[in-house]
């Protein structure tokens, strides 16, 4: 059954007060300000008569004096949701709300328990469960957004028609591999500059230095097939790293398949090679 969690705005002096309410031993309902999506409701109901709950991320936000971190997660065990304003709690003894003015409640939220996180999360860390790409603070939409569940965020098993299993690699595993051994790119010895930097254009995973053929490379890993939206994305990177670097570049898009019609395969790294180009590897992620 697929699991996903919520990940929301909660400031840091909200998180404490909700958690000494609950400490008085009793669950709390807290106003949402969002509608949760029809397909969504299905698989967080499916969760809570599974497993009895579901979780909710709160990290905290700047606007409030916090550092985009999360550092607090809830355990929901039933919800209330609705395309219009809901003004009554559904359990009025369980009701706990920040200040008097009433929100835009779209959703009551019961929530049965907290755990505070010893080790700060980033938003990076989280996934978007429809997507499968990395929580941007530009992603959240009004705060809030649907996630992978943290288990199953790491690894996904795929059961192949013959009954094998193969494992399909996570962008993070992908990312930090690299990092930490870019010559798997088969490209010769290369630097990391940086990594999912800030720019204009978006989050580039990796950002390297050639020194022999004084070239950047931007590489932007997929877990899948590289598609059209993904060679839009690269060309953003590689317009901005030419702002950046000087035409001494080249983008490379790692993923899965490339139907090499659709767009080149860099082969061998050449004092001439610019441009924007993609790489394929195979299931245990040797580039090829």
């Amino acid at each position: 059954m697929k699991r996903i969690a919520l990940l929301g705005a909660g400031n840091p002096g909200w998180q404490q007060t909700i958690i000494d309410y609950q400490n008085r031993g009793r669950a709390v309902y807290t106003d949402w300000t969002f509608r949760i999506r029809d397909h969504e409701i299905r698989l967080l109901e499916n969760q809570i008569e599974a497993d009895g709950e579901f979780k909710i991320f709160f990290y905290e936000p700047k606007s409030r004096g916090g550092d985009m971190k999360v550092r607090l997660i809830g355990y929901v065990s039933d919800f209330t949701t609705s395309k219009e304003t809901i003004e009554d709690c559904p359990e009025p003894d369980y009701f706990y709300r920040e200040g008097k003015a009433m929100a835009r409640t779209r959703t009551w939220l019961k929530i049965e328990r907290f755990e505070e996180i010893a080790r700060p999360m980033d938003l990076s860390e989280f996934w978007n469960h429809r997507t499968r790409r990395r929580i941007t603070p530009s992603q959240l939409r009004s705060s809030f957004a649907y996630i992978a569940d943290v288990k199953e965020m790491e690894t996904e098993v795929i059961e192949e028609d013959e009954g094998y299993y193969e494992l399909a690699l996570e962008e993070s595993f992908m990312e930090n591999e690299i990092a930490s051994n870019p010559e798997v790119l088969g490209l010769g010895e290369l630097e990391l500059v940086d990594r999912q930097k800030v720019t204009p254009a978006g989050r580039p995973d990796l950002i390297f230095y050639h020194e022999k053929y004084d070239i950047h490379i931007i590489v932007e890993l997929k877990k899948l097939e590289i598609t059209q939206a993904d060679l839009e994305q690269a060309t953003r990177y590689h317009e901005w790293g030419k702002e950046k670097f000087g035409q001494r570049l080249i983008t490379l898009l790692v993923g899965f398949w490339v139907d090499e019609d659709f767009m080149p395969r860099l082969g061998e790294l050449t004092q001439e090679s610019s441009g924007i180009f993609a790489m394929v590897y195979e299931s245990l992620f040797r580039i090829i």
